[in-house]
């Protein structure tokens, strides 16, 4: 998503500083107020996560399955000595 700075410059709204982060939304709600804000915040939040759903996870073999059933059963640590062979 793209931003216009007052000097007509378009710049990722990623790639922007904390501080012009926070004057931006700043001056959104002087020019807009608080309330027009809350329901772009929510509109785009909206919009993000149906773009950003996780995608299926599709299993290929009994292996696969046993090691995903695997996982529900043990602790982290124990998960990790699986792969450093303890």
């Amino acid at each position: 998503m793209k931003w216009k700075t007052r000097e007509g410059k378009e710049i990722e709204v990623k790639d922007m500083t904390s501080s012009h982060a926070e004057n931006t939304v700043l001056m959104l709600m002087r020019n807009n107020g608080p309330h027009k804000i809350l329901e772009s915040l929510l509109y785009a939040y909206e919009k993000y996560s149906e773009e950003n759903k996780p995608q299926e996870v599709v299993l290929n073999g009994d292996m696969a399955q046993e090691f995903n059933d695997m996982q529900d059963n043990i602790d982290e640590d124990e998960w990790m000595n699986y792969f450093v062979g303890y």
